[in-house]
């Protein structure tokens, strides 16, 4: 089934705060054979508010038997509503918010 999956900046395009576009590598958790997310990231979740950014990114799984190897990072771009300020960035697949 499809779980949220971890994600971090890109290394190489840190986000300034005037960015509207929010570079990030993302890692599948489920198995996928080892291979990349591509074209099977899902519609992020998407919280905003004057402290924080929650992102939280899902990826769809291929279907069929998949081995259990590792997963790559897998680069992508997220457009967002408004420029990302001095927002503390926060990955949505780590947080427990129910408590």
């Amino acid at each position: 089934g499809i779980r949220a999956s971890s994600w971090r900046v890109d290394p190489t395009r840190a986000p300034r705060p005037d960015d509207t576009v929010l570079r990030v590598l993302v890692t599948a958790q489920t198995f996928s054979g080892g291979q990349r997310a591509d074209r099977r990231l899902l519609v992020p979740d998407l919280h905003l508010d004057d402290d924080q950014l929650v992102l939280t990114l899902f990826v769809a799984p291929r279907e069929g038997y998949q081995a259990g190897s590792s997963n790559p990072e897998t680069p992508a771009r997220i457009a967002l509503p408004e420029p990302v300020g001095l927002r503390r960035l926060i990955d949505g697949a780590l947080v427990d918010f129910s408590a």
